[in-house]
């Protein structure tokens, strides 16, 4: 965003896109802050956004030109934080810089929540989750809004109750669990051999875990191929 201020200022006219001019009201040739408030309220828009003026300069005076606010670089529908814009006045001999505005932009949204403590790998129930509106402008990506995404997946740690839940706190549940009974499938050509084993470590599909025979404290390595089945391909 800084450097496309910096090319408008250094080559003036020409260098900045239409999508990111919002065109600013003004009256008997003056902008005033309302005005450059209500157009930066316009470029962000949507009812999950607010907008608090940090340094807005009124009022203004034009020559004869149009007022612009200038935000390049930005993508409105997701920026959240503090944001300098230019005010610039448009007119046939190009651009020309009036003032720098600030706005900070804080945006909501209904995230998820965990009810109670989760411990480390606890896939959550629908009672252990609550939906909360919050401000989420300084949380960053990954914030989970949305309980589908939770289906098949487990905690990586720990998270503590009333914790905002986040897509790196969870995982694929594996499809077998360290110690469970499995069925080892092996294969050679045309033969295919079936036996019990335990698992000894837990492993998703295509992973590679170790395995010990039933009975025995041989262990051997195989590839998780579904649920409770790992098998090992003799070439």
């Amino acid at each position: 965003m800084r450097l496309g201020i910096l090319i408008l200022l250094l080559f003036g006219p020409a260098l900045v896109a239409a999508s990111d001019a919002v065109p600013v009201a003004s009256h008997d040739s003056r902008i005033e802050r309302d005005a450059v408030l209500e157009a930066a309220r316009a470029f962000f828009g949507g009812e999950d956004v607010r907008l608090d003026p940090v340094r807005i300069p009124s009022p203004i005076a034009l020559h004869g030109g149009e007022a612009r606010l200038l935000a390049p670089g930005v993508d409105p529908s997701t920026f959240g934080g503090t944001l300098r814009l230019a005010l610039v006045e448009q007119s046939g001999s190009g651009q020309r810089h009036l003032a720098w505005v600030t706005v900070a932009v804080r945006r909501f949204d209904t995230v998820l929540v965990a009810t109670r403590r989760l411990e480390l790998h606890e896939a959550p129930g629908a009672e252990d989750i609550r939906e909360e509106r919050c401000e989420t402008t300084l949380l960053g990506r990954g914030v989970l809004s949305e309980r589908p995404w939770l289906q098949g997946k487990r905690t990586r740690r720990t998270v503590g109750e009333g914790s905002v839940l986040f897509e790196s706190m969870f995982e694929p549940e594996p499809a077998v669990l360290h110690g469970q009974q499995l069925t080892l499938r092996v294969r050679a050509g045309s033969v295919t051999l079936s036996l019990p084993v335990v698992a000894r470590q837990d492993g998703r599909v295509g992973e590679i875990i170790s395995v010990q025979k039933v009975g025995s404290s041989e262990r051997v390595m195989a590839t998780v191929a579904g649920e409770r089945m790992v098998e090992i391909v003799v070439r």
